[in-house]
């Protein structure tokens, strides 16, 4: 309501909406335990441990193709940095999730480069 609305929080806010598709949860949930109310806070740590299984909806079982789910995965972990320079153009993302190899190959490296900020432009 009174923050700066850019292309950066839009960026977020898809990340948002694929961790929702992927896990089935809700952006926010009370019901959930301490800590994990925050469908961001909690997906933030399965991903920087790589353990993608955890975050998906057990729902889907093994009906899912793993290259797409790789690609959301990479996608929402980059829209959602804290960093909001450090989040991608959605144009970018949009080549992610539609298999460009060379952008699949460049996200790859990315989530694993480590988030350096200057904390001049972080979000109020």
């Amino acid at each position: 309501m009174h923050g700066r609305v850019t292309d950066k929080i839009d960026v977020y806010a898809f990340g948002v909406v694929l961790l929702e598709l992927l896990s089935n949860r809700k952006p926010i949930n009370n019901e959930c335990p301490k800590g994990q109310e925050s469908l961001v806070m909690w997906a933030t740590s399965i991903l920087k441990s790589g353990k993608i299984s955890q975050l998906l909806d057990p729902s889907l079982g093994s009906e899912y193709n793993d290259c797409e789910i790789k690609r959301m995965v990479l996608a929402a972990t980059l829209c959602i940095r804290r960093v909001p320079r450090l989040r991608p153009q959605i144009s970018l993302i949009l080549k992610l999730l539609n298999g460009d190899e060379e952008v699949t190959r460049w996200a790859e490296q990315e989530v694993c480069a480590p988030e350096t900020h200057d904390g001049l432009d972080e979000e109020p």
